[in-house]
Order: structure tokens, then C-alpha cells, then sequence
């Protein structure tokens, strides 16, 4: 059985990639997969199809999480059942990173996907309508590897624990859709709330907000408390457990800054000059010119910009020496990038083979017992025994061909650290081209505007002169 919730992500993509990637929860990130996009740049991405598309919305990601039956999946099922959920739901047409987590006592999928269709730049629409659609193809997919399903999936998603907390008339809290002791009545609702908003805000004054927009009225002194809409005191936070304290609520929250993604803070080269602003376009921009105080300002602000911008431009000794390194970046960008999507096939390869040579190992013996046996009907006999080991000894060997010599789990975990080493080496170097790019970008414009006045500047000189 799996039940499914969904929450929107407004301003906080790169909390939500972070957590769902953490490596803590996912077997150190063995259990991560995307389309795309990359799950360490995916936040970027994200704000740049929404950039692109022009949506103006609020809502730049969807946050699904699937949650399984305790001991009904191994990791293995479950993350592939994510994927198929994934292909079902978005079709290939959006950019997505999914999770498989393994830090609780039911594995549970998260999806964090971006709201704009690649294809047609629509948004995605979520309603009651279409989650119906998910947890149906979620139904069917368990259906099809034979786990139990919820007979009639009525109202919003649930976690499993809130699921069967409910039809025994209680509510089972906890971060992530976890299990917690039992709680009734307003404790309960707090701690699911915070459990909810904690998983979406970035800072501690956001995680206020958010729970001041969930309906909850805070008083801040010694100890935070809430009070919900019809509750007559207030809830100390602490009251719900250590966990719950401010102090342990703000060191979660410190704890799952981003770890993956670029940088957000623009840095620049060393040695280099920073970004510089951009010049305004006071001739054909209808807002300024409609203000003389807003035009004056304007000029003062591209004065000071072109001074800026030609003192930025001493770092190279011509114009042909800019455009060539403002090229050479994108050059290197695609360079990393590429390199980083051919570790990502690769640690995907990994990721299928591991458990095939788990499976080797603990059905290798039954499999060489099997051979060994030279009496047909004690070999028949045998083989109706020992049917699945047998089986699925044979079918993860298929998995070995092509490799001289027959893997093991220590040399996968090696070549899966020494990709990952890389990966971040090249994303690193990614980040910084980035961010290099986004210093020179405004530069370069600022400099083709110039240009032209300082073209007519020296035409003119050169007149005077031959006068």
C-alpha cells in the first residue's frame, strides 16, 4: 500500500532538493534520480524555466511524497516504483528530482518537480482532480507489484501512519510523515503543522510566517507558543517534546540549509573586479520618462555605471580578449555540464547493479548446489526447492556482462565515491563559471551600450582634427 500527499514550493526550492537529497536519507544519495535536470543544480533550473516562461506565479515546484506500508518494499521496489509514478504523472514534460528515504520504519518517495512544462511553458495545474489521477497510478503501479491498496482514496493524500492513525481514531506526527507517539487534540494538530511547515521554510522567521499563514496565532517570549483558531491558550512548543523546543526547531533548520544547487550569493573571480549594474534604457523606458526626478536619477545611475563598467574592463587588454573569454565560459559550462551528466548515467548503472550483486552473493551457493546435483529428479526436485534463488541468482549474473572480472560490492562503493568526488569537482567548476558568467553578462551589455557614444565620441575628435 502507498498513500501520497502534495504540497506546493514557493519560495524555498533549493530547502526542499536539499532535504529530499539529503545523504543521510537516501544511502548516500544512492537512492536519487532525475529528468531533465541535475539534482544539484535543479533549483536553479527550476527558476529559469520560471524566468522563461514568464509565469508570475507563486508556486514554482509541486512536492509529492508516496509512502509505503512498513516491511512491504525493499528500497530497491520502491525507488523504482518512484520512477514509474514519476514517468505516469509528468509524462517526461517536466524537470524532477526524486528520493527514495530509508531514515524511518516505512520507506517513503519524495518527488519535487518544476511547475512549468518544457515542452509547452503552461504551468502545471494541481487540483483535487489531478491528485486523484496520482494516487491512482500510484494504486495501479502497487497493484502491479502486487502491494496492498487503499480501497476508496477519498480527500487530500495522507503518510501510511496517518492513514491508520486515523481509523483507529488518532493522529500519529512526526517530520517527514514519520511515526511519533500518539497525540490527541491541539497537540496533535501542532506538531503535524510543524512537521508540515518545517519541512518547507528556509529560516526560523519564515517557518512564523508559515505558521502564522496556517492560522496560528505566536507568542514569543521565554518559550514560543501557538495557538490555533478556537483554542482557548496557547501551546508551548517545548511541551511537545525536545525536539519541538525553539532552540532545536532553529538548529533543524540552520541544519538543512542547501547543500546542493549554485551558489546564492554571486561571487566573483579573485583578482577580478565585482558585478557591476546594469545601464538603464532611459529612451525607451515609458516608466522614467514620465518622471523627471525618476529620468535625473537615471542619469546620475548610468554615469556611474559606465565609469564602473569601463574601470571593470581594465582586467583585459581588448575587446577581443573580452568576448573571447565571455565565450571560453560558456564553453567550459557546457564542458562541465556534460561531464556531470556522464557521471550521472553512470552512478544510475551503479545504482541497478549493486543490489544484483547483493542478490549474487546470498544465492550464489544455492546456484552452484543446483549445478552440482547430477541425478535429474533430485536435481528437479531441487530446483522446485530452491525455484526463486535460483532464479534470481540467474538473473542478477545477466547484469555482470561485459566485465572481466565478476564485481564486488566493495568495488562498486569505491567507483561510486570516486564518482561522486568528481561530480562535485565539476559542479564546483560549474558554479564558479556561473557565477563568472553572471558577473561578466551585465558587464558585456553595459559595454555594447556604451560603445556606440564612444564610437561617435572619436568620429568627432577625428573631425576636428582633419579641420
Amino acid at each position: 500500500m502507498a498513500v501520497t500527499k502534495i504540497i506546493p514550493v514557493r519560495t524555498t526550492i533549493e530547502n526542499s532538493i536539499s532535504y529530499i537529497c539529503n545523504p543521510d536519507k537516501t544511502e548516500s544519495c544512492l537512492y536519487v534520480h532525475s529528468e531533465n535536470c541535475f539534482p544539484e543544480t535543479a533549483a536553479v533550473e527550476f527558476k529559469f524555466h520560471e524566468q522563461k516562461a514568464r509565469a508570475g506565479a507563486t508556486v514554482i515546484g509541486r512536492h509529492l511524497i508516496q509512502s509505503f506500508a512498513p516491511g512491504e518494499v525493499s528500497p530497491e521496489l520502491a525507488h523504482e516504483i518512484g520512477k514509474k509514478l514519476a514517468d505516469e504523472i509528468l509524462g517526461g514534460q517536466y524537470a524532477y528530482v526524486m528520493t527514495t528515504h530509508l531514515d524511518r520504519n516505512h520507506i517513503h518517495n519524495h518527488f519535487v518537480w518544476s511547475t512549468i512544462n518544457l515542452e509547452t511553458s503552461k504551468r502545471y495545474i494541481s487540483n483535487k482532480r489531478s491528485y486523484h489521477k496520482i494516487q491512482e497510478a500510484s494504486d495501479k503501479l502497487c497493484a502491479e507489484y502486487s502491494l496492498s491498496v487503499i480501497a476508496e482514496p477519498k480527500g487530500v493524500g495522507k503518510s501510511y501512519t496517518e492513514y491508520n492513525a486515523e481509523k483507529s481514531g488518532t493522529r500519529l506526527v512526526g517530520s517527514c510523515a514519520s511515526c511519533s507517539p500518539k497525540q490527541p487534540g491541539w497537540k496533535a494538530k501542532l506538531k503535524n503543522t510543524i512537521d508540515d511547515v518545517l519541512s518547507v521554510s528556509g529560516d526560523f522567521e519564515e517557518f512564523l510566517k508559515r505558521m502564522e499563514a496556517q492560522g496560528y496565532e505566536i507568542k514569543r517570549g521565554t518559550h514560543i507558543s501557538f495557538r490555533a483558531p478556537g483554542q482557548e491558550r496557547f501551546s508551548r512548543a517545548k511541551n511537545l517534546g525536545d525536539a519541538y523546543s525553539e532552540d532545536n526547531i532553529k538548529a533543524l533548520l540552520q541544519k538543512r540549509k542547501p547543500q546542493f544547487g549554485a551558489p546564492n550569493v554571486v561571487k566573483h573571480a579573485p583578482g577580478s573586479s565585482p558585478a557591476v549594474k546594469q545601464i538603464i534604457d532611459i529612451e525607451n523606458n515609458k516608466k522614467i520618462k514620465s518622471s523627471a526626478g525618476y529620468t535625473h536619477w537615471a542619469k546620475i545611475h548610468n554615469l556611474k555605471v559606465s565609469a564602473a563598467t569601463m574601470n571593470a574592463l581594465e582586467e583585459f587588454d581588448s575587446m577581443e580578449d573580452f568576448e573571447t573569454k565571455f565565450k571560453n565560459i560558456f564553453r567550459q559550462m557546457d564542458s562541465a555540464l556534460a561531464e556531470i551528466g556522464s557521471i550521472k548515467y553512470r552512478l544510475a548503472e551503479l545504482s541497478d547493479l549493486r543490489p544484483d550483486i547483493e542478490t549474487y552473493g546470498k544465492t550464489r551457493a544455492v546456484l552452484e548446489q543446483y549445478r552440482a546435483i547430477t541425478d535429474p529428479k533430485k536435481k528437479k526436485q531441487f530446483y522446485s526447492d530452491n525455484k526463486k534463488a535460483i532464479d534470481a541468482c540467474r538473473n542478477a549474473k545477466k547484469s555482470f556482462v561485459g566485465y572481466d572480472k565478476l564485481p564486488t560490492l566493495g568495488m562498486i562503493d569505491k567507483e561510486i565515491a570516486e564518482l561522486k568526488a568528481s561530480r562535485a569537482k565539476h559542479l564546483k567548476q560549474y558554479n564558479d563559471l556561473k557565477a563568472e558568467e553572471q558577473r561578466l553578462t551585465p558587464l558585456r551589455r553595459n559595454l555594447y551600450s556604451i560603445l556606440p557614444q564612444l564610437q561617435q565620441r572619436e568620429h568627432a575628435k577625428n573631425n576636428e582634427n582633419s579641420l
